[in-house]
């Protein structure tokens, strides 16, 4: 993966904008998490007693209501005239240091409440209290003017409480006034609740707005983060779909002759989007992201509580170790995936070209059946890799599922306990965190079940990289004049594999401005041979020269822009017939175009098509009859201009008289030009100015028409056998 980080650096300034913005998105989130402790202490939990207030309700709603509130009438009376204590400590009515029959009455312990609801609150005001320190102090700091009112509601429910006590009386067992008392104190235990709530006014504007900024800070960043993150991995898919083309387009012509086509295409389209999809697109997105995510929430968790902490820390080692074990088995299962893969689409590829044959010989079953087993192959991977995966994100998933009922439990006991110093709002916050935490860490695990998956993707799309040209230019390599004097063939040994030869000892000159041609049976070597003129292949012995320059000690460019090739096959692009004779020459203009086709004999009948010029070719000249493809690939070659013809079965696909008229053209022009022709219709050759007879990869017989003729050599078998199939024009 080292080699991805060229893909990188181009883009470290938006990589940092990026990081920048999941850091303070994760900050965001763990502020939230904070927000959670002040909300809960001081505003939520403050004061509140739910079953309390439902047992000491429900009991006095089945006495008769209207005594209750007489004397509710009664004590505000007296508080509203100032007749009642709001200052000192209140009465015990419940617990270990009262009388034992009290616990037992319902108007104690309603009074009990009451008293530590009361407590608690008075605790939390602080009244005149200097000026925070900290985000946190600032958090829960008091508000001057609500902290006032608050104190002054707060004593009002002390002077309820105390008539509460005043009717409950010194022996409450024995009491008349129990309901009352109790009613009272509910009172009390209101106008507590009143002055806790407004003492959390300040705290929760505080709260509310903080939650407002980190909300804005968090959509913001996350939405650069998001798109800046995807806009790295597009365009490094995109550098490197222009880096493998270019690449390819480095290779020498040929090179690729052979391969499997079907894998090559797989390499290049299926390997190279998983590698974008599954390797960068995680690594940029997840890898890089979510551990700073990570470690931001466990930051804030180790700041709310290191002890428990530790326990996650535990528990998330203890999933560690299956997720690496299972990613390796996704890794095995994908590389033997990927295979099959390629051996689908070459399937494909060879049931498409041969689609012609499989028909003519009855063979859909056994290509069927072939297919068949090949995706089944890639099917069995696939389910293996799914299994892995499936497998790994269940353990995480238990982890999770485990995680938060221990951390609950622990924490539970803890605060229930008053061990470490924590209180209910720092466990709630750290619960949330949790929570935070484990999408992240989900996505991470995630991420590295993607990277396991796609990983051979990676190495097969780089073993495309890794293609070397098979000819280089020298360091030293000089730029080839255009031609003036000769090609000159020195001892020329050529062989594919390097034991079995192809060509050997081949010499010949062929002037500027003259006609070779070279004609013998199939596997002579004539096409080896026009390649190795070409350069698209380099000599194992002797030398090409042009004008006293071997080839090898000039550039290939300077070499083939002097080239205009035309083979066998006539290949067209699926574009306009314009576009397709322009490729000759990019500058050409629409007249030197039309002359060209005219030239080539195919400019009346491109006219007669739809569009015209405009018409689509189709696929590999598809909507095209042979003998138009053909001309259309010459008037190509004749728009180029080169000095150096390169004529391949040029003529193959023409008809007699169709023949004769490019013939004639191509004659006209290659007598400015020095011109190579293969040809088995050995009436296109009639005029070269030598010809030479190749067997077995030797020259065995060379000269002009009429005196291989006359020799009644090689040339002459050839010549007969070609009048007998009535070849002769």
């Amino acid at each position: 993966m080292r080699r991805l980080l060229p893909y990188y650096r181009p883009y470290l300034p938006l990589i940092a904008v990026v990081v920048a913005a999941t850091v303070l998105a994760s900050g965001a989130e763990g502020g939230q998490a904070l927000l959670l402790k002040p909300l809960m202490n001081r505003v939520i939990l403050g004061g509140s007693d739910e079953d309390a207030e439902r047992v000491d309700s429900d009991w006095l709603e089945r006495l008769d209501p209207g005594p209750l509130e007489q004397a509710k009438q009664q004590v505000a009376e007296r508080v509203e005239a100032g007749a009642l204590d709001d200052g000192g400590e209140l009465r015990r009515y419940a617990g270990r240091t009262v009388e034992p029959s009290w616990n037992a009455e319902p108007a104690c312990q309603a009074l009990e409440r009451t008293r530590r609801v009361i407590e608690d609150v008075r605790a939390k005001l602080r009244v005149g209290e200097p000026e925070p320190d900290g985000l946190e102090e600032w958090l829960q700091a008091p508000n001057p003017d609500y902290e006032r009112a608050a104190a002054e509601t707060l004593s009002e429910a002390v002077a309820w409480q105390r008539a509460a006590e005043e009717a409950l009386g010194a022996d409450p067992p024995r009491s008349t006034n129990k309901a009352s008392a109790a009613t009272v104190s509910l009172e009390a235990r209101r106008l507590a609740r009143a002055a806790n709530l407004t003492s959390a006014l300040g705290v929760l504007m505080r709260v509310v707005i903080l939650a407002m900024l980190f909300a804005l800070t968090l959509g913001v960043c996350r939405y650069l983060s998001t798109s800046l993150a995807r806009a790295v991995v597009v365009r490094i898919y995109r550098d490197m779909q222009n880096d493998v083309v270019a690449h390819l387009l480095t290779l020498n012509a040929g090179q690729l002759v052979g391969r499997n086509r079907g894998d090559l295409l797989t390499r290049i389209t299926t390997d190279l989007n998983r590698t974008v999809n599954g390797v960068v697109l995680p690594l940029t997105s997840v890898v890089l992201l979510q551990p700073l995510r990570l470690v931001a929430l466990f930051s804030v968790a180790v700041y709310l509580s290191w002890q428990l902490s530790l326990v996650l820390v535990f528990l998330a080692a203890l999933v560690v170790y299956p997720i690496q074990r299972w990613g390796k088995q996704i890794r095995r299962s994908a590389r033997t995936r990927q295979g099959a893969v390629s051996e689908v689409f070459e399937g494909l590829h060879q049931m498409f070209a041969g689609m012609r044959e499989i028909k003519g010989f009855v063979r859909e079953d056994h290509e069927r059946a072939r297919f068949r087993e090949r995706t089944e192959r890639a099917y069995d991977a696939e389910v293996a890799v799914i299994k892995a995966r499936v497998a790994s994100r269940t353990a995480l998933r238990l982890l999770n599922e485990i995680t938060i009922p221990v951390v609950m439990v622990v924490g539970g006991i803890i605060v229930t306990r008053r061990w470490l110093g924590l209180d209910a709002g720092q466990f709630v916050a750290f619960s949330m965190l949790i929570v935070m935490m484990y999408r992240p860490t989900r996505t991470l695990a995630n991420a590295y079940n993607a990277l396991q998956d796609n990983l051979p993707s990676l190495e097969r799309a780089w073993e495309v990289f890794d293609l070397r040209p098979a000819i280089v230019d020298r360091a030293d390599a000089v730029e080839l004049a255009p031609i003036q004097d000769e090609v000159r063939v020195e001892d020329l040994d050529f062989s594919y594999d390097g034991e079995t030869p192809v060509l050997q000892g081949v010499n010949f000159v062929a002037p500027a401005g003259s006609m070779t041609a070279f004609v013998g049976h199939t596997g002579s070597g004539k096409s080896t041979l026009l390649d190795l003129l070409a350069r698209f292949l380099e000599p194992v012995e002797g030398a090409v020269k042009v004008d006293g320059v071997d080839l090898r000690e000039a550039t290939q460019a300077s070499w083939q822009r002097q080239l205009a090739l035309v083979s066998q096959q006539g290949f067209l692009f699926n574009d306009s017939v314009r576009e397709n004779i322009r490729y000759g020459r990019l500058d050409a203009t629409q007249e030197e175009i039309e002359a060209a086709a005219a030239q080539a004999g195919v400019h009346e009948e491109i006219l007669a098509k739809e569009g015209g010029y405009d018409h689509s070719v189709g696929e590999l000249g598809s909507r095209l009859s042979g003998g138009q493809r053909q001309r259309v690939t010459i008037a190509r070659a004749i728009l180029r201009q080169a000095p150096v013809l390169l004529l391949d079965e040029a003529t193959s696909a023409l008809d007699a008289r169709t023949e004769q008229s490019v013939q004639a053209a191509l004659s006209e022009l290659g007598r400015t030009r020095t011109t190579f022709v293969i040809a088995h219709r050995l009436s296109t050759v009639r005029d070269a100015d030598q010809i030479l007879v190749l067997d077995g990869g030797r020259v065995v017989e060379r000269g002009t028409h009429a005196e291989l003729v006359a020799q009644g050599g090689r040339y002459a078998e050839l010549v007969r056998q070609f009048d007998d199939a009535g070849g002769a024009n």
